[in-house]
């Protein structure tokens, strides 16, 4: 039943838009889990696009999924600022956490007239950036977990990022679950760069 529930509450179907294609695939380790991926409109010509992990498993993790979906939904619309609203959503999932949880996640903003991706990484991930013809880069901004720190330290630690999306180009946002899957033989993928891959900022 609670996996029931919380798949009604993640991405089943990705926005269709002229020029774009957007996917998303979640799978939970158990029953419910903490991965958590959205898309919202923020106004007309703005998507907001979250993918998130909360530590831990099992039914806390995947109560604080539902909190976290609602408070970013309420903070995303009409706020075109990508370091506001990640603000208000650490002020909110602040005060309700366990102190032994936390959640790390990217938030993006693309608007869609200009192909204009404005993003920034609360401590998940980097976000893997591949062009037509050339080696893909491993984007790392500065970031901190949400419900770990308080303004405005939160807010000077978060450095966002604007970039202009060419014909071609692609992102992948991931949670740990990638990293962490295992080998036959129990051992973590981890996340070692291949040749090919450029590490940037």
């Amino acid at each position: 039943m609670a996996r029931a529930i919380q798949s009604r509450l993640l991405t089943d179907k990705c926005p269709v838009i002229p020029g774009y294609a957007l996917a998303a695939r979640g799978s939970s380790a158990t029953e419910v889990g903490g991965d958590y991926s959205d898309f919202f409109w923020v106004d007309d010509d703005r998507l907001g696009i979250v993918v998130a992990d909360v530590s831990g498993k099992g039914v806390p993790a995947a109560l604080t999924v539902a909190m976290m979906r609602s408070v970013f939904r309420t903070q995303a619309r009409g706020n075109r600022d990508v370091r506001a609203v990640l603000a208000s959503v650490n002020e909110f999932m602040g005060q309700d956490l366990r102190r032994d949880m936390f959640i790390t996640c990217v938030y993006g903003i693309l608007e869609i007239p200009t192909r204009k991706f404005s993003w920034a990484r609360a401590g998940h991930e980097p976000l893997l950036a591949a062009h037509p013809q050339t080696t893909i880069d491993i984007l790392k901004p500065e970031g901190f977990a949400l419900g770990v720190i308080e303004s405005p330290a939160f807010e000077e630690m978060l450095e966002v990022q604007t970039v202009e999306l060419n014909p071609g180009d692609r992102r992948l946002i991931f949670t740990g679950g990638v990293t962490e899957a295992m080998n036959s033989e129990g051992e973590e993928f981890g996340a070692q760069a291949p040749i090919g891959f450029r590490i940037g900022g």
